[in-house]
């Protein structure tokens, strides 16, 4: 019995990196839901672009991109400036960067949105994106995976029954998943929600 309880507590630690990760992704994911709710009351201003940068970096053979972006605004005679796209957009290799710097390669005037509560905070992006939506299905399915190592570890007796319809209803949560992975359908193009008001052939 020690000895179970000991290659219990070992197989614990070693899956806890596993489940912080799943418990990070998953508090982000409905950070940015919540957030990203809240900006479709946000009222729209123009902005100026600054300065429009495609970032790339490499890890180990994986590529990351990104657009980074500085516009300018005035509120109430008070000059604001800001970097935020969108909530839950960041570097990564899934989201379309190439046609979101394709759009706004030649901008010289924006839309942004400002917070009614601080207009120092402000977006271009406003409501759902693909890119929350894709950290959310990611969470959702890691840990739909690691359950089927921590649920059984956790029960108290070694039911077959609930580890069987654990792995059928993780089955299907993964190829939901897949499928909407591959016919991109959580994808919603972020170079259709910019409006672009001027554009410059200067840049």
């Amino acid at each position: 019995m020690k000895k179970n309880n000991e290659g219990r507590g070992c197989l614990i630690i070693f899956l806890s990196p596993f489940v912080i990760i799943g418990l990070v992704t998953l508090c982000l994911s409905i950070f940015n839901l919540y957030n990203s709710k809240k900006t479709n009351s946000w009222a729209k201003t123009n902005a100026e672009v600054q300065s429009l940068e495609f970032d790339h970096e490499n890890y180990d053979g994986a590529s990351s991109y990104r657009v980074k972006i500085t516009y300018e605004y005035i509120i109430d005679n008070v000059k604001y400036q800001n970097n935020k796209i969108a909530y839950g957009y960041g570097m990564n290799g899934v989201d379309d960067h190439h046609n979101l710097y394709l759009k706004l390669k030649d901008a010289k005037k924006i839309v942004a949105y400002i917070n009614p509560n601080n207009n120092s905070d402000s977006i271009l992006i406003k409501g759902l994106n693909g890119s929350i939506l894709g950290l959310l299905l990611f969470s959702i399915m890691w840990n739909a995976g690691v359950s089927i190592f921590l649920v059984p570890i956790l029960m108290k007796s070694n039911s077959k029954l609930l580890f069987k319809k654990l792995i059928v209803i993780v089955f299907i949560i993964w190829s939901i998943g897949i499928i909407l992975i591959v016919t991109k359908s959580i994808q919603i193009p972020l170079e259709k929600k910019i409006e672009v008001i001027e554009t410059s052939t200067r840049r």
